[in-house]
C-alpha cells in the first residue's frame, strides 16, 4: 500500500524518519500525554528530559531535530501521516492521535489488525513508501 501518488519533499522524509526512529522502541512511546520523563510525568515533546513521546509528539519531537530549511516540511510530513491514515482506515479517520490512543485499528502489512504502538509504526512505514 502506497502514499506515493503524492510527491513529499526530502526535509519531510527526514522528519518521517526520524519520527520513526524516536518511536521505534516501545519504551519510548506513551500514550495520554505528548512526552513524559522518566517517572512519567508529561513534559514537552523537546524538553530535555523527555524519554518517550505520543505520536504528536514524536513528530514534535523530530520536527525539532531535524535540520531542513523549508518551513512548511513539518506541516507536509504531519498531511502525509493523516493522509495514510486515512488510505489505512478506508477513509473514516485521519487523527495520529486516535491511532496513538488505540481507539482506531490500523491494518497490518499481513492483514491483522493493530492498534497503538504497532499501529503508530505501521503508519509511519506506509507514509515513508515512497
Amino acid at each position: 500500500m502506497q502514499v506515493a501518488a503524492i510527491s513529499i519533499s526530502p526535509g519531510a522524509v527526514a522528519i518521517l524518519r526520524t519520527t520513526r526512529e524516536i518511536l521505534s522502541d516501545p519504551a519510548r512511546h506513551t500514550q495520554k500525554a505528548v512526552a513524559r520523563d522518566k517517572f512519567g510525568v508529561e513534559v514537552g515533546p523537546t524538553d530535555p528530559r523527555a524519554v518517550c513521546w505520543c505520536f504528536l509528539g514524536g513528530m514534535s519531537k523530530a520536527g525539532a531535530k531535524v535540520d531542513t530549511r523549508d518551513p512548511f516540511d513539518k506541516m507536509e510530513a504531519l498531511a502525509r501521516v493523516e493522509r495514510t491514515i486515512t488510505l489505512l482506515t478506508d477513509g473514516l479517520v485521519s487523527s495520529l492521535i486516535a491511532v496513538n490512543e488505540d481507539t482506531v485499528e490500523i491494518p497490518g502489512a499481513d492483514g491483522e489488525t493493530l492498534t497503538g504502538h504497532a499501529a503508530v509504526l505501521r503508519v509511519l512505514d506506509v507514509a515513508l513508501e515512497v
